[in-house]
Formats: C-alpha cells, sequence, structure tokens
C-alpha cells in the first residue's frame, strides 16, 4: 500500500470528523445535517445574542436575566409534544407527511417570529421583544420534537449514532452562526438587519422538509380522541405567569420558585413516607409522569432525594452565570465582532472538546469520577469569570482564555450529566424517565438563572460570580457522597415492581 501525502492524510482526517462522505453520499444524512442545522439556529437568539443587544441599549442586568425564563419552552416542551403525533396538518400531511409537515410549520414559525423581533426596538418597547422571544423559543423548542422524532423514525438502529452525530454537527454550525453570524452582522450594520439575515437564512432550511424521506408515522387521532387532560398542566403555569406579571414583586416570584424546585423533594419523601402500598400496585406506574417518578422512587428509595439533588443542581452554576456573560463582555468593552468570533467558533469548539473529553474521562476512568471533575471544573471556571472581571483592559486572549475554559468545562460537565441521567433510568421508562430528568435539570437551573441580573447589580460582577461558582460546592459534595456509597450500582439491577423502599 502506498504512503499517502500528508495533504491526503489530513483530508481524510478531516472527512472522517466531520463525516462528509456519510452526509453526501445520503439523503437522509444530509437532511439530517439540514435540520440540525434549523434546529440550532434560533436557540442562541433568545439566550447569548439577545443578551448582548439588550445589554448593548441599556436594559438593565435584573431584566436582562428574567429572559433566560423565555427558554422554558425547551423544558416544558414535553406538554405539546404529543400534539405532533396526534394533530394532522391539513394539505401538507398528505404531500409530505405529518412528520415533516410539522416540522415546516415549526421553521416558519421560526421564519416570522425572527423578523418580527428584527422591527423590535428594546430601547422602546422591551415588552414587545420579550413577546418575540417566547414565540422564537416556543416554535424552536416545536422544531426540536419534530427533528428528534423525525431521526428516530428514519434510521434503522445500526444508523441512529451517525444520524446523532450528523444532528450535532449540524446543530453547531446553527450555534455557531447564530452567534459569530450574528454579532459580526450586528457590527457592521444594525441589530435588526441581523435578525433578518437569519430568518432568510432559517427560511432556506424550510425547503428540507420536501426533499427529505418521508417516515412511518403512527395514524392520527382526531381531536375529539384527544386526551386533553395531559395538557392541563399548562393552565395552571399560564395562571402563574399572568397573576405575578400583574401583583408580584422579585422576591414575592423568588419564594414561588423556590416553592416549585422544592416540589420534587416533598413528592418523592410522600412516596417514600407512603411506603410499599403506594407503590405495589401497577396502576401507579402507568399514570403520566407520577408514574415514572414513583418507578425511581421504588428502585433508589431515600436515595432519590441525593439524585435530585444531584440532577437539579449540577448545572445550576453555569445557567446562573451564563446569563451574565454576554452584558460583562459588552461593559468590559469587547466589541461585538471579537465576542462572535471568541464565543461562536472558538467556544463551540471547546465545547465540543468538552464534550469528547467527558466521554473519554467516562470510559477511561469510570462516570463517579467523571461527575466529580466535572462539578470542579465548574467552580473553577465560574471564578475565571471573576478575574475577568476584574482586568480592565479588553484584551482579546483574556477572553480566549475564559471562554476556553469555560465552555471545555460545560462540555465536560454536560456529558458527565447525560450518562448519569441515562443509566439512572429504567429500561421499562427510558424516553418518559429520561425527559423527566433533563427536564428538572433546565427548569431548577433556569428557575433560578432568572435572578442573576438582580443578583449581579446588588453586587458587582467580580462577586456575582465567585457566588455562582459557590453554587457549585453542593453538587460537588453530592457526587462525591454518591460515589463513596456507590449510587448507581444500588438501582441498576432493580426493575418496576421488584425494588423496594
Amino acid at each position: 500500500m502506498e504512503n499517502q501525502s500528508p495533504t491526503l492524510t489530513i483530508l481524510k482526517k478531516v472527512d472522517e470528523f466531520f463525516l462528509i462522505s456519510e452526509i453526501f453520499a445520503s439523503r437522509k444524512m444530509a437532511a439530517m445535517l439540514a435540520l440540525g442545522f434549523s434546529a440550532g439556529l434560533p436557540i442562541m437568539l433568545v439566550y447569548t445574542t439577545l443578551s448582548a443587544w439588550l445589554r448593548e441599549v441599556g436594559v438593565s442586568r435584573t431584566a436582562i436575566g428574567f429572559f433566560i425564563w423565555v427558554s422554558f419552552a425547551y423544558s416544558l416542551k414535553f406538554l405539546w409534544a404529543p400534539l405532533t403525533d396526534r394533530v394532522r396538518i391539513p394539505i401538507l400531511a398528505d404531500k409530505i407527511g405529518n412528520r415533516l409537515a410539522w416540522t415546516f410549520v415549526a421553521i416558519i414559525g421560526v421564519v416570522i417570529s425572527m423578523v418580527a423581533m428584527g422591527f423590535q426596538d428594546p430601547s422602546q418597547n422591551l415588552q414587545n421583544v420579550a413577546i418575540c422571544a417566547i414565540f422564537i423559543a416556543f416554535f424552536s423548542a416545536t422544531l426540536d420534537i419534530c427533528v428528534d422524532a423525525w431521526r428516530v423514525d428514519a434510521g434503522e438502529d445500526k444508523e441512529q449514532a451517525t444520524l446523532a452525530a450528523v444532528y450535532q454537527l449540524g446543530y453547531r454550525f446553527g450555534m455557531i452562526l447564530a452567534i459569530s453570524g450574528v454579532l459580526w452582522v450586528a457590527q457592521t450594520t444594525s441589530w435588526n438587519i441581523a435578525y433578518w439575515c437569519v430568518a432568510a437564512i432559517a427560511l432556506v432550511g424550510a425547503s428540507t422538509p420536501f426533499w427529505a424521506s418521508r417516515t412511518p408515522e403512527p395514524e392520527a387521532k382526531p381531536f375529539k380522541d384527544i386526551k386533553w387532560s395531559r395538557f392541563a398542566i399548562i393552565i395552571p403555569i399560564i395562571a402563574v405567569v399572568l397573576i405575578f406579571k400583574k401583583y408580584a414583586d422579585i422576591g414575592d416570584l423568588f419564594y414561588l420558585i423556590l416553592t416549585v424546585l422544592a416540589l420534587p423533594f416533598v413528592f418523592a419523601a410522600g412516596l417514600l413516607i407512603w411506603g410499599k402500598t403506594a407503590l405495589s400496585g401497577s396502576a401507579i406506574y402507568e399514570m403520566p409522569i407520577v408514574g415514572d417518578f414513583a418507578d425511581i422512587v421504588r428502585r433508589y428509595g431515600w436515595l432519590t432525594l441525593l439524585i435530585l439533588l444531584i440532577v437539579m443542581t449540577y448545572r445550576i452554576s453555569d445557567y446562573t452565570m451564563g446569563v451574565m456573560a454576554m452584558p460583562l463582555y459588552i461593559d468590559l468593552g469587547y466589541d461585538k465582532g471579537t465576542i462572535g468570533q471568541v464565543k461562536g467558533l472558538f467556544g463551540v469548539v471547546m465545547l465540543m472538546v468538552g464534550a469528547f473529553a467527558g466521554g473519554w474521562s467516562a470510559v477511561k476512568f469510570g462516570l463517579p469520577r467523571t461527575l466529580i471533575v466535572g462539578a470542579f471544573l465548574t467552580i473553577v471556571t465560574n471564578l475565571a469569570f471573576a478575574w475577568l472581571a476584574q482586568i480592565e483592559a479588553p484584551l482579546t486572549h483574556y477572553l480566549l482564555v475564559t471562554i476556553g475554559a469555560d465552555n471545555l468545562a460545560a462540555g465536560f460537565a454536560g456529558t458527565a450529566i447525560i450518562a448519569f441521567m441515562s443509566l439512572l433510568t429504567n429500561k421499562d421508562f427510558t424516553a418518559t424517565q429520561y425527559a423527566l430528568f433533563s427536564s428538572l435539570v433546565a427548569f431548577s437551573g433556569k428557575s433560578l438563572a432568572g435572578f442573576s441580573g438582580a443578583l449581579a447589580d446588588m453586587i458587582d460582577y467580580q462577586n456575582f460570580f465567585i457566588v455562582t461558582a459557590m453554587f457549585g460546592l453542593p453538587p460537588l459534595i453530592a457526587v462525591i457522597v454518591s460515589w463513596q456509597i456507590n449510587l448507581l450500582e444500588r438501582g441498576k439491577a432493580k426493575k418496576a415492581g421488584q425494588g423496594s423502599i
């Protein structure tokens, strides 16, 4: 076999890493890349880049912090996900299939919401900006539902890993454009034009459902057959938002969020006190959400409280400090172009490196040790932001060090907690239990992150990042305890109906 030239060797490595041959050899893979790109594009527009826009026009850090609650749509998407299976899109569903029809509708919803955002001026009407952000997040979360379902339906078992890799690749490209591209266009033109440009790119992505592979789908039920009670939880959520929007101040809302965060612990403790009688019958396991939760309690007993502590606090430090990172860069004097290049391109690459490093560590050293390292890195990299906050000169290499370290730690810790939640699930309830865990992670983190701006206004940036670093101590202690008591092995062999409390 002849030796390949260095150039060909490099090209082969690039091809293997970015799956270029795999993607362009299959319409299915190409569609997965395009759909992943479309799904990854909107999320940063209601999170990172929106924070930069708001801070630049003088919106207070307190108000910016509350905008994180817009992303609750991604945590609560399981509430309306069944609609995409049960309700058919008229006309379009017959042409391209109901799954892809919903995908098209979701993309168009994102595009319209982006265009509407481009007409807003946050310095004049912050409420309209919030409404547009809510619609972007809602349609983006719906798009996530559709793309995830299409990926599972479209691929055979042996293709799922490759499809997932291609999806992640497209998703990261979308994130890079939403950060680097938007900030660069905003720097050279305006924020309004930046959002319109992204909307135009997203509109191109709307063509994907028309050439992607149509998948087998469940028969849609008529409206009268849908169990709308499954969506009844939306009603109290809307009611709480409206009530507190009208009557409550920040203190009241803070106590409400703490109460909501305490509910899983109270519910778990209640099931444990109720005991074997409550968990012995099969009826409880057939109940949506409650049954999945009950199975976890039955298998792990009182250790469920430790599991909840880990799941609900492991990423709180990252979530809380993340909202204020972009306002910090703006206030330190970094221009949008530099932020976009460092955070968008370099930052996403470091995030991917961290994710792969977390996976390698879990295989090499075991998941418990990897969880401990991830929790420790989160604390250290939060302190790096405290260091950055006290440096007055806006030098790019300071930004590279801080963002690079933070994204590396975030990718590492993200892989660790995903693996942890995956191992906790009972394979009889895999999809719903994992969705429950992931929703708890996001909901708890984003609930408290909404107050990050108020905290930053009270104690300044440097002290704020020191405090958020300290938020990482409870999960660090919790994962050390879980390692010492061999938590993962305790519920591994137990199935629903076999465990004991």
